[in-house]
Order: structure tokens, then sequence, then C-alpha cells
């Protein structure tokens, strides 16, 4: 399970975690994070999503850390909070945690998607200087990847989905992982639960104000059985998409259920970076309250610990 850069969900799915071994003890619940990567935190740039998951505890020490640092460095751009993290924090907190987190390309809002269609665009019109710009920078993504996660725990993620633009990106993502023997993993980047649900995601989306093109991107963004998600792979992969196998990735998953105590990491600042790290134990989870609430609460109190700057 990943939200947009937040962990708040993780102690409500454990809860269904913990009944759903009791009939199903091979369940496989994955914690993650759908983090906005980008290069600075400047404003009016485009924040591209990346898919983190914790192979186990230690590896959720990393995912704790990383959205911390987001959250710590939170601003606003367009009217909007906005909570990224950058490629260079990504690859400090990794240094230490390498082997523990698995890493995929997220959707077509992810930076891969992107330059994916971008480079598409060009070569239709024959523009191949900037086609070829395009593609040098996907290689040097996909090298600062593998050399963060490492190759056995960096994926290439395609969809099921009718839309041509996540058709045309699954095929070059099956060309990228053929030529450079990268690993692929299956995401239905699932929004809402059912089709028949999806008007309800497009008046959340458009609640903002303003119209979004919403429908085309999110029709099949929905929580999808596995006959459902193989016909419409048919799409694109025809019957070849047999040949990507994500039992790896889940095989790889040996997250150990939360605790009864909601537990985050704090970090501190200097003019050097991040100097301090550490862990702090929450009162037991926020039953009672919304997710909103949670989220304002950790964040404050995080920040009342900063201001102190007494932390040992």
């Amino acid at each position: 399970i990943t939200d947009h850069e937040c962990l708040s969900s993780h102690m409500r799915v454990n809860k269904y975690a913990k009944k759903l071994r009791e009939t199903n003890p091979d369940f496989t619940v994955a914690l993650g994070n759908e983090i906005y990567l980008v290069k600075d935190r400047s404003s009016g740039q485009k924040y591209y999503h990346f898919i983190l998951i914790a192979k186990d505890e230690i590896g959720y020490k990393a995912l704790k850390q990383m959205s911390s640092i987001a959250w710590y460095n939170i601003y606003t751009d367009r009217r909007m909070e906005r909570v990224p993290i950058l490629y260079s924090e990504v690859a400090e907190v990794m240094k230490e945690y390498k082997g523990h987190v698995i890493a995929t390309t997220a959707c077509i809002g992810g930076y891969l998607g992107s330059e994916i269609m971008l480079m598409e665009e060009c070569e239709s019109v024959d523009d191949w200087r900037n086609a070829e710009e395009h593609y040098n920078n996907i290689i040097l993504f996909l090298d600062w990847a593998t050399q963060t996660f490492g190759r056995e725990d960096f994926y290439l993620e395609v969809s099921p989905a009718k839309s041509g633009e996540q058709k045309l990106v699954n095929d070059r993502i099956q060309r990228l992982a053929e030529k450079f023997e990268l690993n692929v993993c299956i995401g239905s980047d699932s929004h809402y639960m059912r089709p028949e649900d999806r008007w309800v995601h497009k008046a959340y989306l458009n609640s903002k104000g303003g119209e979004r093109e919403v429908d085309a991107f999110y029709e099949s963004t929905y929580l999808m059985s596995p006959d459902e998600c193989r016909e419409l792979l048919k799409l694109s992969f025809n019957d070849d998409f047999e040949l990507i196998d994500s039992s790896g990735l889940e095989q790889d998953i040996d997250v150990k259920l939360l605790s009864d105590k909601s537990k985050i990491l704090y970090t501190r600042f200097s003019s050097e970076g991040l100097n301090v790290r550490g862990e702090i134990y929450l009162p037991a989870p926020f039953d009672n309250c919304s997710i909103i609430f949670e989220k304002i609460y950790i964040i404050t109190y995080v920040s009342i610990l900063h201001k102190l700057n007494n932390i040992q």
C-alpha cells in the first residue's frame, strides 16, 4: 500500500493484515510510499512520482526517515503544499539502507513515464535532437536508480490500461528492460475501488477548483482482479506479458507487522546537512483520529522537537 507522501495508512492496513493472515498466512502486505522525487525545491516544477517499498523492518526505517525529510522541508507552490524529496537526499539515506528497500518507477506521472512520452512526441515530428536528449535523461535516471537501490531492488513499472499513453509507455519500458536487463513489475495504480466508482474520484480531483482531464488518465486505475489485469495487459503486450514476473518482488518482501506503537523517525538539520537520526515513539495508534489530524499531530510534534534543539 502506498499513498502520496504519506505513511499514516500503514497503521490501519496493519490491522487488516493481521486478520487476513489468520486465514491466509502467506498473504503479503507491502508497506510503501509514493514519494515526489525532484532535483531541487524550486517552484513551478513537475513533482515526479516514485515508489518505495520496505523489504523488512530496516527498510521501513528508511521510509520513515525519507518521509520525515520531505515533510520537514514542506513549502507552498501554486497554492498547494509540496513535500518532495531530492535525489541527493534519497541517495544519502540509501547509503545506510541499500538492500532493504525496493524502488519502482511508478505510474506515467513518474520521471521515466514522462520522459518516454516527451521522447515519443519528439520522434513523431522527427525532432531527433531533442528525442536523443530525453533518451539520455532516461539513461541517467536508470543509472541513478540502479546505483542507489541496487539492480536487484529496482523495477520498471508497467500498468494494465486502455489509454494510448500508458500502452506506449508499457511498450517502451519493455524494450528498456530487455536492453538493460532490468526487472519489470506490474502496478495497477489503484486510486479507487471499482470502475463504477470513477465518477466519485473525478469529483474529488475537480473539487479543488478548475477542470482537470481525469477520465482518460484514471480510467483503469481501480483495484483489479488478476483476470482483469491480464486482459488489459494484453492490449499492450499481447501474450508476451506472461514474461513479466513480479513474483520476485513479492518474495523479497518480509515486512513484519507493525507493533502497537506508532513509530516515526525524526531528522535534524544543520549547516552541514543531516547530522542526527533517532526514533520517537508516539502514543498508541490514532484509532479515533482522522488521517489528516494524525498527520498534523506528527508534523507538529516533530517540529516542536526540532525547535527545542535538545534531542540527543
